[in-house]
């Protein structure tokens, strides 16, 4: 990959992450949802993403509570998301790391507070493959930890450096600037590839070779290297630079982290904050670490989509080319809702459960200026009720 520096290119939609809505610091995500397993694979949907501190425990602040006076229950930390599995309560609390702390001290914890790129989007919102919304729930919730590169040594040392940094952190980095027109790349054939299509299985050595050891020598692997030519190609000669340009630290003190070069920064935006709305994107999601005896797996952020109509046609080509149908997908949202989320334009024709189509139509503003509801703003509202459980006639 060229060391110089990349202009913007035609094919780009978009000048800057900004116009997607991207370093913003409002909230799209749900605060409390199941946690489900789902399989290796990715996901084309509206997506939300935040930056959290995240810990599990066996403990829930509800359960501690029940039969306790007021004077003696443990208050419940002021969190931004829960989860729950089987056995364990799960806490997304602010992006600061005092305030996790604190919350966490004051129960039996499974992992520590540590920092994790979260995300988010309604299991209905898939557009690219079939769904059971029975086994996977209501919202897909899938997070990376975020450990230090250098960090080589105590808990999460190995296993947690390389989803982030040599996997997920660079190939969002790619999908940003390819969305801007850049002409890179960043291979991550291995990682999602079954051991019949990679040609090898994952044991000490290969993942040693593909992302370095537990005594920090990563800068001879391969996927560091795969970095280190994207970051180049970026404008920026030093690969352990991670941040966007001028980021402060907690302190206040200019970070050590930060990058130099306009067009890495522009692209690392997408790792920062909240996105201030969901965003059309493809997330892989990977079931198991390469990491040998690791069956933790972790998301990728690998394309940007301009709008639904830009995602829907990328999985009808794709689709075409596999010789199989377009999946059944959900209905596209009307285009006076196009700026809104499914979520509130499904509980708003919520409603109007019971009531004909054209006069649900007409409520939910699904017709022209003029008032008047066409047989097409109709079957809008008919499409609906009939992909989604909780919308009726």
């Amino acid at each position: 990959m060229s060391e110089e520096k990349l202009e913007f290119k035609s094919t780009g939609f978009i000048s800057s992450l900004a116009d997607l809505g991207i370093s913003a610091t409002e909230d799209d995500l749900v605060r409390e949802t199941e946690i489900v397993s789902f399989g290796a694979g990715h996901f084309i949907a509206p997506w939300s993403a935040s930056q959290c501190r995240y810990f599990m425990t066996s403990d829930d602040y509800i359960t501690l509570n029940a039969d306790v006076p007021p004077e003696e229950r443990i208050p419940p930390p002021d969190f931004r998301y829960r989860t729950k599995t089987d056995k364990f309560m799960h806490y997304y609390l602010s992006h600061h790391w005092q305030e996790a702390r604190d919350a966490s001290e004051k129960v039996e914890l499974i992992i520590n507070p540590q920092q994790v790129w979260l995300f988010q989007t309604p299991t209905t919102s898939i557009i690219n493959r079939e769904f059971d919304a029975d086994t996977w729930g209501e919202t897909i919730h899938l997070h990376v930890r975020k450990i230090a590169l250098q960090r080589a040594r105590g808990a999460y040392s190995q296993n947690s450096r390389h989803p982030y940094n040599l996997i997920a952190l660079p190939a969002a980095v790619a999908a940003a600037a390819q969305a801007m027109g850049l002409n890179v790349a960043f291979d991550i054939s291995e990682v999602v590839a079954s051991d019949d299509d990679r040609g090898f299985e994952w044991d000490d050595e290969t993942f040693k070779s593909h992302f370095g050891d537990v005594d920090g020598d990563y800068k001879d692997a391969i996927y560091f290297k795969r970095r280190a030519a994207l970051w180049a190609a970026l404008g920026e000669p030093d690969p352990l630079k991670s941040v966007p340009k001028d980021t402060l630290t907690g302190r206040g003190k200019p970070s050590s982290k930060a990058t130099t070069s306009d067009q890495l920064s522009a692209c690392l935006e997408i790792t920062q904050g909240t996105w201030k709305r969901p965003i059309w994107a493809r997330i892989v999601n990977v079931q198991a670490d390469p990491l040998p005896g690791n069956d933790y797996g972790f998301p990728i952020l690998t394309e940007l989509f301009k709008n639904e109509a830009h995602a829907r046609h990328v999985v009808a080509q794709e689709a075409a080319e596999r010789g199989e149908d377009v999946p059944v997908g959900q209905p596209a949202l009307p285009r006076q809702w196009a700026s809104s989320t499914v979520t509130d334009f499904v509980n708003f024709l919520k409603q109007f459960n019971g009531e004909p189509a054209p006069i649900a139509a007409k409520h939910a503003y699904v017709h022209d200026e003029d008032g008047e509801v066409h047989p097409e703003d109709t079957k809008a509202v008919e499409d609906w009720r009939a992909y989604h459980p909780e919308l009726s006639a």
